[in-house]
Order: C-alpha cells, then structure tokens, then sequence
C-alpha cells in the first residue's frame, strides 16, 4: 500500500507529535508499504486564491506555480493520505488548511447525489483516502464540521495519543 504522510506542524512548538508521526512511519515501513513522509512546513505552497481556474480555464491544473503539485500528486497515486496536525485554536494548522484549499483540482465542480450528502466528482478514478491525525480530541468541533462534508464523509479523524499501534491499524485497516 503506498501512504504520504503530509505533516503539517507549522515550527518547532509540537516536537513530541512530529516524533510520534515519525514513529507511525517507521512503523508503517516496517509492514512492507511504501511511505513517503512530507514536511509541509519545507515548501513553498501558497494560498488559493478563489479563481477556480483549475474547474474552468486549466481543468485539474492549479494556474499557480509551486510545491503543491508535489501533494496533487501524492493524492492520485498513494492509497492514503494522512495529514498529520496539531490542533491550533480549533483547527488544523494554517499548512493543513492550505492544502485542503488547494486541493480544488482533484475534483470536478460538479456534484452528485451520494446517500443524503451532495459530492464532487472525483477527477480522477482513483484518489486517496485522506486520514486527519491530530494530537488531541479536545476542541475539534470545527474540524469534524468541515472535514466530514469533504470526500461525502470519507475523511476520519484520529487522535496520536492513542499510541502507534493504533494508528498504524487505523491506517492500515479501516
């Protein structure tokens, strides 16, 4: 299985969660999957801008250039995405956010009917299934809000202190 492992700590302020990342990929590794872990803090991707040129003028193509093609990428050709988050004043951090804007060109700007929920359709077959760890289930309202309407409800939420272990299977298995 291939995973991306997208970390989202912004500096240095939340060591013990990006060791504990650094924990569940080595651990994944170790089953024989292919990870690639990514310090999002490392690149240059810059906020989205609200054209929707990647709908209308460059179907599936950002109109900005910078690392956000990297995690485009990782999206259409992993299995799973894990972005990894501390919780900062009730949120994901401001890289996670910014990813999850940018990630407009994944889907069409149509929509479908999907159980009780209106979706995207998904530009490509197959797209990853996007994991959120985050290291606290304290004060995650507004992430499980906006996060659960993405992916028609495909994205889960799970907390790094429930050990490697657990994460490794959440990932794995579910």
């Amino acid at each position: 299985m291939k995973i991306s492992i997208l970390c989202g700590t912004p500096d240095n302020s939340h060591i013990a969660f990006d060791e504990e990342i650094n924990r569940l990929a080595a651990a994944l590794n170790t089953d024989d999957h292919e990870v690639t872990q990514i310090q999002l803090r490392t690149l240059n991707i810059k906020d989205c801008i609200g054209c929707y040129d990647c709908w209308l003028k460059t179907p599936g193509k950002c109109v900005i250039r910078d690392d956000m093609e990297t995690i485009l990428r990782a999206y259409v050709q992993s299995d799973k995405v894990v972005l990894a988050t501390p919780v900062l004043i009730g949120f994901v951090s401001p890289l996670v956010k910014r990813v999850s804007d940018r990630s407009l060109p994944l889907i069409h700007p149509y929509l479908k009917l999907e159980g009780d929920r209106m979706k995207h359709v998904s530009r490509y077959e197959k797209l990853a299934e996007q994991i959120i760890i985050v290291d606290t289930l304290e004060d995650i309202e507004a992430i499980e809000a906006v996060y659960r309407t993405q992916a028609g409800g495909g994205t889960r939420l799970v907390s790094a202190q429930k050990g490697v272990e657990v994460l490794k299977n959440e990932i794995i298995n579910n």
